[in-house]
């Protein structure tokens, strides 16, 4: 397995299917992340940074000869080719929208936090409380999904 840091965009619909709610009203979002309250633009950015900063971790422990030289850490790369992960670890700034999502765009988040989950796989990352949160998260999310499905309600219960 090959281990990279995801890159902006991924990150950006993760951390908006966490905190926005869906269109039907029947998935509200996160109100809490590792027992920190979603309350404001800081504490939304945290998010991101902290799941950055364990993709860094992970794709470190896969490759540790990065620890030398973090500059060329597979992933997003500033316009010298440079990695950008480890600013994106201590900076990275949500810029995505606040609007309720729809099914696709509740998909796309799925599928990003599934990438991020992914990419986090390695050494001893799996094993941290902000990896096992983030899968329990992401079991919770398919469920709503599951929920809103057109035909869910109608099929047979029990």
């Amino acid at each position: 397995m090959s281990a990279f840091v995801v890159g902006d965009d991924v990150m950006t619909h993760a951390v908006r299917v966490m905190v926005c709610k869906s269109r039907d009203g029947f998935y509200n979002g996160l109100v809490r992340f590792t027992d920190e309250l979603i309350n404001d633009s800081k504490s939304i950015d945290r998010i991101g940074q902290r799941l950055f900063a364990m993709n860094v971790d992970a794709v470190t422990q896969r490759y540790p000869d990065l620890k030398a030289n973090p500059a060329n850490m597979p992933g997003p790369c500033d316009a010298k080719g440079k990695s950008k992960a480890g600013w994106l670890a201590k900076h990275w700034k949500y810029d995505g929208d606040f609007s309720p999502m729809n099914l696709t765009e509740m998909l796309v988040g799925y599928k990003a936090v599934s990438c991020i989950l992914y990419q986090c796989g390695e050494g001893t990352v799996p094993d941290s409380a902000l990896y096992q949160e983030l899968d329990a998260f992401l079991s919770s999310l398919a469920r709503a999904i599951v929920n809103t499905l057109p035909g869910y309600e109608a099929l047979p219960w029990g």
